[in-house]
């Protein structure tokens, strides 16, 4: 789980697609959010579903893939989402620019945003989730 602390931080700063394992919690959504010191202004962020994998323990004999997903990306009141099949990829991007003034007038300095969250929520519900795999980049 440790790995999870940062990694929001790494798929906005790389290219290069991650796999991470992660838990869902009893509403069937995985929720991971990111405090930025140096607020960010630009942010582009790949999220795959690869599979997941259910409760084996569970009392129900014929367990149902969940194909469906709901991908939420957040910049602190800025939401974007995207509902995806596994194996699909949802893309967000995140631009916050300066706004440029007229003559005599300043520009004014965009700061940024400081919280970025990202959750992935089973769309259908009855599935017994435990964790799911996911790629990010």
């Amino acid at each position: 789980m440790e790995d999870l602390d940062n990694f929001l931080i790494e798929a906005i700063d790389t290219d290069t697609s991650k796999e991470y394992v992660v838990p869902l919690n009893e509403s069937g959504a995985f929720i991971n959010g990111q405090y930025f010191e140096d607020f960010v202004k630009k942010a582009n962020v790949n999220v795959t579903v690869l599979e997941h994998f259910y409760d084996t323990d569970s009392e129900f004999v014929d367990l149902k893939a969940c194909t469906d997903w709901l991908i939420e990306f957040k910049c602190d009141d800025q939401i974007m989402s995207k509902e995806v099949k596994t194996n699909e990829t949802a893309s967000f991007s995140f631009l916050q620019e300066d706004i440029i003034g007229e003559d005599g007038v300043d520009d004014i300095l965009a700061t940024g945003v400081g919280m970025i969250e990202l959750s992935i929520i089973a769309v259908d519900p009855g599935h017994e989730l435990s964790d799911i795999k996911i790629a990010v980049s």
